[in-house]
């Protein structure tokens, strides 16, 4: 879910100790006039759902000189911390890295943005993931932010008849920034069509671009 606004009301917030979260009021009153759920109950799970912190995620470009080796690395006993105790937050973390299952070149380091820049045990990682970020060889990138151009490469793989592979792929991107999908969907262009398609990338707010 994505809300937007800039106003002083946009920012009342409160946090449940329980839980542990912080909860943005105005978005909480905006879902509770939604028919979305059917108990208070459930809402409440709901909230705290949307108001946890989300994992650190990132994608290699595979364009990336350095992709083969980037996947060794990540995947390596150097990040699997075997034989060390990781607690991040007060909570234990059994695997600190792991791929994704369903999108190539994409991995879930299980804590958050926060946890991973305060952990002492994982300076190693935040910094390798700094770097290669600033390099161009990594994207950070939300995992729900990879699925839509997950589905259409494989869209494009269930082609039975061709009639995608044939023709020139066009797509417009109109809500572009930052960028990270318009550079995964171009990976996927360049495999996929060689090259021969085209990729218009646009966003409404010019101060993004």
């Amino acid at each position: 879910f994505i809300t937007q606004g800039t106003s002083s009301t946009s920012r009342r917030t409160d946090y449940d100790e329980d839980a542990n979260v912080t909860i943005n009021r105005s978005w909480q009153e905006f879902y509770s006039k939604q028919p979305l759920t059917s108990s208070k109950k459930e809402f409440k799970s709901f909230v705290h759902a949307l108001s946890s912190p989300l994992p650190v995620t990132l994608r290699i470009d595979g364009s990336s000189p350095v992709g083969y080796v980037a996947n060794k690395v990540l995947m390596s006993d150097t990040y699997k911390y075997k034989g060390q105790f990781v607690e991040v937050g007060g909570r234990v973390i059994n695997k600190v890295i792991e791929p994704l299952n369903l999108i190539q070149n994409s991995f879930r380091v299980n804590v958050d943005r926060a946890g991973l820049i305060r952990s002492e045990i994982l300076r190693d990682l935040h910094s390798l993931i700094t770097r290669e970020v600033k390099l161009g060889h990594f994207s950070r990138q939300e995992e729900a932010s990879m699925v839509p151009v997950c589905i259409l490469e494989q869209l494009i793989e269930n082609d039975k008849q061709g009639k995608m592979r044939t023709s020139k792929m066009k797509i417009l991107d109109m809500c572009c920034c930052p960028g990270s999908k318009t550079k995964q969907m171009l990976t996927v262009l360049r495999q996929k069509f060689e090259g021969v398609s085209c990729l218009v990338a646009n966003d409404s707010d010019p101060v993004r671009i």
